[in-house]
């Protein structure tokens, strides 16, 4: 190759030595984009390079990430089933609201107090309250972390909390914000007792399969029919390919609304019934009250009043720990269910179960009587007396029901020892009434009373069985208590031939179309195996009880009214206070509407029974003007 002389500068022809062609012919070369070919190539090589590398070595590896899906899950809770009364008042239902959350699983411990302070900050709760919730409900007594994904801060946040923590979640580890239903109690001070709340699951709960994010019902019929209110949970499951970012959200086929309740609560009588025992209350001066109204046939709640309620509204939003320990604090515990949870000394309305037991083993009949003189005379100098030392003269047992004899069944006490095995023969008759064993109700909390005997009196006092024990007991005094639920129980036997119902409280199971799926049949416990004429005359000397006895007032309304009153002489020390006097009973039946139902009302250190009264005498003169606004309440 040579070069030739060229008239252009900066240009190189090049030509074959031995032709004296040009090689490239019809191609040219500049000097001066010499570096831009050398960057093309460079640049074509490192391409290929890569090309091959992707290809060729690591060709499998990259199919797999080409071909990998990533997975993200999201929990579904649906609906809780809405709770109605029998005539369609919606009571417990649910509302969209925006709740905080914090996934202990996402955050590590040193930054814990961090981001909880840092939400205080955001929020109307206290920060000790947060840091308080999330430390119990993560860490067991010894300090260990459980495996939970979800704690609850606050939920249904206020629009304005919401909107400010949307400025910070996204910076804060395992926090986040959840759209979910959230539970709304209407008539939440008349129904708690009843209906109760919702809550976070327990770790025994998740250990039993319910899902940390679901809400469980803690207390009442949300907890008694919790898996049928809560209906099924599920997963909605987003897949996305990592190269071609497809996706595709589905949710399994399992997840299911929950169903609704139907309970037998008249909403009407519950709110009348809670609003005259309220004012009662207040006239009487007394602690606290209950009181149930029930179908004496079917066992079907009418109405379940216990005082004093809470708003469990409180605990359906997230309760701050010091309201809580102010409802735990306070002496008149306004958590506890007194119709089916509270056992106190029944008093006089005891002697309908002593009248039983002294009729149907023949120790008395109907004519038989004792003298009442004020008192009498026990071994060891004990006198035992009649209410205020009243002088009744002789009674016989329709009288003794009437006019609420202590003397007399005294005397049937020592009797019924004397003929057949006295205080077993009483155990034994109050059992069949049901007494002393739980009435089944669908209720959680429910306890048992208790029954006196001479074993129970040396386990609880080391002391033996007296004479004085056997009068104590059979005028529900002493050592046997019983509840206002298992009282009710038992009257309801006297009016309805001798059968134990079982109470209730869930009249149907609805889907939520409305499609009824379960209905409830009363269940029948078991019968008294007691004679109609035995009944008949306790039904008659509590019949002129209402009429002219200590139930006065109560015989002259419609209805067919039958009662007893009862007394229980009581001392107890409360949180450091001395609470004595005496609880004051009533229990009867009523007729309306073809129907028959029994009643309970009690007042805690409420004084006689006579201060009870007033209660059922306004209700039922109420009910027969169907609560119309004239119906008085005080």
């Amino acid at each position: 190759m040579r070069l030739k002389n060229n008239p252009k500068r900066n240009r190189i022809d090049f030509v074959n030595l031995q032709t004296g062609k040009n090689a490239f012919q019809g191609i040219s070369f500049s000097w001066r984009y010499l570096p831009v070919y050398l960057l093309m190539v460079f640049v074509f090589g490192f391409l290929f390079l890569n090309l091959f590398n992707l290809q060729i070595i690591e060709g499998s590896q990259n199919l797999k990430v080409a071909t990998r899906i990533n997975r993200s899950t999201n929990m579904i809770i649906p609906p809780r089933g809405i709770i109605y009364d029998s005539n369609g008042t919606k009571l417990a239902y649910n509302l969209p609201s925006y709740s905080l959350y914090v996934n202990p699983s996402q955050i590590s411990e040193t930054d814990e107090l961090p981001v909880l302070e840092n939400l205080s900050a955001y929020l109307e709760i206290g920060e000790d309250d947060i840091i308080n919730r999330y430390q119990t409900a993560v860490y067991d007594e010894n300090g260990n972390k459980r495996k939970i994904n979800r704690v609850s801060i606050v939920n249904n946040l206020s629009f304005d909390e919401y909107l400010a923590l949307l400025t910070i979640v996204p910076d804060l580890p395992g926090v986040y914000i959840s759209v979910e239903p959230e539970r709304e109690y209407n008539y939440s001070e008349y129904y708690a007792h009843i209906i109760g709340y919702v809550g976070d699951p327990t770790q025994q709960d998740i250990d039993n399969g319910v899902y940390s994010e679901s809400r469980v019902g803690k207390i009442g019929i949300e907890k008694s029919y919790d898996d049928i209110l809560r209906g099924v949970e599920g997963v909605e499951i987003t897949e996305r390919a990592v190269v071609e970012d497809r996706r595709r959200t589905y949710v399994p086929q399992n997840v299911k609304y929950g169903d609704n309740i139907v309970l037998t609560i008249n909403h009407d009588w519950q709110v009348k019934l809670t609003d005259i025992m309220n004012a009662q209350l207040i006239e009487s001066g007394a602690f606290a009250s209950a009181g149930v109204i029930m179908n004496s046939n079917t066992g079907e709640v009418k109405a379940l009043v216990s005082l004093p309620s809470y708003d469990n509204n409180k605990f359906a939003e997230g309760i701050s720990s010091s309201e809580f320990q102010e409802l735990l604090n306070n002496p008149k515990t306004p958590l506890l269910n007194r119709v089916i949870g509270l056992q106190l000394p029944p008093g006089s309305v005891w002697k309908v179960i002593g009248a039983a037991a002294g009729l149907e083993e023949g120790v008395v009949t109907k004519d038989t009587r004792y003298m009442s003189n004020r008192c009498m005379d026990l071994p060891g100098g004990i006198k035992f007396c009649e209410a205020d030392m009243g002088y009744l003269g002789n009674v016989n047992v329709i009288d003794a029901i009437q006019k609420s004899s202590n003397i007399y069944f005294c005397n049937l006490a020592l009797d019924i020892n004397k003929q057949r095995s006295g205080i077993r023969t009483l155990i034994d008759y109050a059992t069949r009434f049901g007494l002393g064993i739980r009435t089944e109700i669908d209720l959680p909390g429910e306890t048992t009373g208790t029954m006196a005997s001479p074993e129970l009196k040396r386990r609880l006092l080391n002391e033996p069985w007296y004479t004085g024990d056997e009068c104590n007991t059979i005028i529900g005094q002493g050592l046997v208590t019983v509840t206002p639920l298992q009282m009710t129980v038992a009257t309801s036997a006297i009016v309805n031939g001798g059968i134990i119902v079982k109470p209730h409280l869930v009249s149907r199971i609805e889907s939520p179309n409305g499609t009824v799926l379960e209905e409830h049949v009363a269940v029948t416990k078991g019968e008294l195996n007691i004679s109609k004429k035995t009944l008949d005359i306790i039904k008659e000397g509590m019949r002129k009880a209402a009429f002219d006895g200590t139930a006065l007032g109560l015989g002259n309304l419609p209805g067919n009214v039958i009662a007893k009153t009862g007394s229980a002489d009581a001392g107890e020390y409360i949180q450091g206070k001395y609470y004595k006097g005496a609880h004051s009973w009533v229990v009867g039946c009523f007729d309306y509407e073809q129907e028959n139902y029994c009643y309970t009302t009690m007042q805690q250190w409420g004084g006689r029974g006579f201060k009870t009264v007033p209660i059922m005498k306004k209700f039922i003169s109420c009910l027969y003007n169907d609560f119309a606004d004239k119906c008085e309440i005080i």
